[in-house]
């Protein structure tokens, strides 16, 4: 029989921090900002960027890794960016308050378009890849995801401080998605 606990009453810092050990929560705690988006914390097991579509364990550590190509799983994206010795919040509902950087894609990718996982890489490391309606498989999907505005092309910007882990400078195509608990599944076996 599984013990129960109790999820924290109060929070340290809000979603945009990175803490280091010890952790002020602990993974796999979740909680819910004033819009009812909805985050869980999460142990980074190497240099993540803030904004990337990453993968969490699934053994129950609640560790997160940048997305790579084949990887499936519950995925959500990274609030703020850090490296393996950091713990941070990672989104995995509601609408996404910043952009979420994109792989690759198309700019027809709107709110009636796609969330796909990609094929390829960009750096650092994203697995979205945006595309309009009707024009991939469903096994590529990023299922419990959709995307809310056109997808653009632009400067993404934050916090300077942390130019190791931030998208500074960086351009591409990035959106804003809808969230509900999303993963990729697992492929199917070819053999």
């Amino acid at each position: 029989m599984a013990n129960l606990r109790r999820q924290p009453a109060t929070f340290a810092g809000g979603t945009s921090r990175t803490d280091s050990t010890p952790y002020p929560h602990t993974p796999g705690d979740r909680g819910w900002d004033g819009s009812g988006n909805e985050y869980i914390y999460c142990a980074y097991t190497g240099t993540i960027h803030d904004g990337c579509l990453s993968v969490i364990s699934r053994d129950g550590a609640f560790t997160i890794a940048p997305y790579a190509v084949g990887a499936y799983g519950n995925v959500g994206v990274v609030i703020a960016g850090g490296s393996s010795d950091h713990a941070g919040w990672v989104q995995i509902g509601g609408y996404t308050a910043g952009y979420v950087q994109a792989a690759g894609g198309s700019s027809l990718g709107t709110s009636s378009g796609r969330a796909l996982v990609a094929t390829s890489l960009s750096s650092p490391a994203t697995g979205l890849l945006t595309v309009s309606t009707g024009t991939s498989l469903d096994s590529d999907q990023i299922y419990g995801m959709w995307l809310t505005q056109l997808t653009s092309t632009g400067t993404t910007s934050v916090d300077s401080t942390n130019t190791a882990t931030s998208f500074v400078n960086r351009t591409g195509l990035r959106t804003r998605v809808f969230m509900d608990h999303p993963y990729i599944r697992q492929p199917d076996s070819t053999s």
